[in-house]
Formats: C-alpha cells, sequence, structure tokens
C-alpha cells in the first residue's frame, strides 16, 4: 500500500513528487508513455514553450539555459529527465490506467498487467488528450489532406498547394506561423481574427519580466486587476 499514486510524469506530476519526497512520503510516479518527456517529445518539431528559461524552473532545480530563452519540446524533455535522476523519483512507465476504483482502505489503480494500491491519487494528466475533429470533415473532398494539430509534425507531411488551419489556440497559431513561411503555398486562418496580443519584448526586457515587476502575476483571478 503506497501513500501516493501520481498519474502523469510531467511538469505536474514531477513538481508534486518533489515535494512528496521532501516530506518522505512513500509514492510512485506511472505514466503511460515509454519515457519522460514523451507529452512534450510527440508534438510538432518546432514546438517552444511560451516563457523563457527564467520561468519554467520546477521547484528544487534551475531549467539550464540563457535568460530569456524559450526552450524546444527536446530541452523540455531533457530537463524532465534530469530532474527525475537528481531526485531519484520512482517512476513505471508504459502504465496506462483503465480505472480507479475507490476502497474501504483506499484506492485500487488498475492498468492492463496488474494493480496498485494506494490511500491518495493525484491526477496530473493534463487536459486536451483526445483530439476533437469537428464532423463536417467527412464532407470534404477526399482529395484534401486533413491532419489534426496532434499528428502534425512539419510541413513536409503537407501536399503541394494552399493549406488551411482551423482553430486559434496556442497549437494553431504556431502551426499557422510555420506554414505561413513556405512561399510555395497560400495559407488560410480559420478562427477568432480579432484576438488582442502584446509583444514578447518591451524595452529590452521580456513581457514577463515586466508582469513579475508589477506583480500581475500574483493578482488574484477575482480581483479587479484579474477579471481585466
Amino acid at each position: 500500500m503506497l501513500e501516493y499514486v501520481i498519474i502523469g510524469g510531467a511538469q505536474a506530476g514531477l513538481s508534486m513528487a518533489y515535494h512528496l519526497t521532501k516530506l518522505d512520503k512513500k509514492f510512485l510516479i506511472i505514466d503511460s508513455e515509454n519515457e519522460i518527456g514523451a507529452s512534450w517529445l510527440n508534438r510538432w518539431d518546432s514546438l517552444k514553450l511560451f516563457t523563457p528559461t527564467e520561468y519554467n524552473h520546477l521547484p528544487g532545480l534551475k531549467f539550464k539555459a540563457k535568460k530569456g530563452h524559450y526552450p524546444t519540446k527536446i530541452e523540455v524533455a531533457n530537463y524532465f529527465k534530469s530532474y527525475v535522476k537528481k531526485f531519484q523519483i520512482p517512476v513505471q512507465l508504459n502504465t496506462l490506467v483503465t480505472a480507479v476504483t475507490k476502497t474501504e482502505k483506499g484506492f485500487n489503480v488498475a492498468y492492463k498487467n496488474g494493480e496498485i494500491l494506494a490511500l491518495n491519487v493525484i491526477i496530473a494528466t493534463g487536459p486536451f488528450h483526445i483530439p476533437y475533429t469537428p464532423p463536417c470533415h467527412t464532407k470534404i473532398s477526399e482529395e484534401i489532406f486533413q491532419m489534426h494539430s496532434n499528428y502534425y509534425k512539419n510541413v513536409n507531411q503537407l501536399q503541394n498547394g494552399d493549406a488551411l488551419v482551423v482553430g486559434g489556440g496556442d497549437s494553431g497559431y504556431q502551426i499557422l506561423n510555420e506554414i505561413s513561411k513556405d512561399a510555395s503555398r497560400k495559407v488560410y486562418f480559420s478562427g477568432l481574427t480579432k484576438v488582442n496580443s502584446i509583444p514578447q519584448q518591451f524595452l529590452g526586457k521580456t513581457l514577463w519580466w515586466w508582469f513579475t515587476l508589477v506583480g500581475f502575476l500574483s493578482f488574484n483571478k477575482y480581483s479587479w486587476i484579474g477579471k481585466k
């Protein structure tokens, strides 16, 4: 019987593991992937974090890169691996949880090849893991190549000709930016076109530096400024 089972071995799960280690708790991280950092490595090739190095540290270990640098997905994955090694965090990979059941003594965490008993279960899997494609995609000609961002790696996967990026989230904008640099094709965008944006740099400092200076990052979301 473990004290804690953490489901998910990325930034949230690793941060929780650090604090449990400091408290000398008996725990285990389980993850469905075959390596630490896979949730980042499986994304598109050119992916970078949206925050510079100085805001990407997990507790207890600094992210080794120069200030103002926006890490790649490979740098993030390698940082996670070094984090596990430094704090000797117990991790069980290739473990896809199929059910979590409450028992009289705690929880039963079931997976394909067995089960784990624990007093507490922490879900650290993150959102948006199931790709969603609107039903209308079935009405588009089979000659048009369609791909969800979850499977996009780079422009070499696309057919020759014009392209349409649907969706104005972080993934949509980054992929739109990459595809639009290809001069051989016209690129269209479907989504909110009136999105307010602010520069990454201002007067030689990152936007995050200014946010920290004025306390913007610590405002409660229910405060007047937080709501704005």
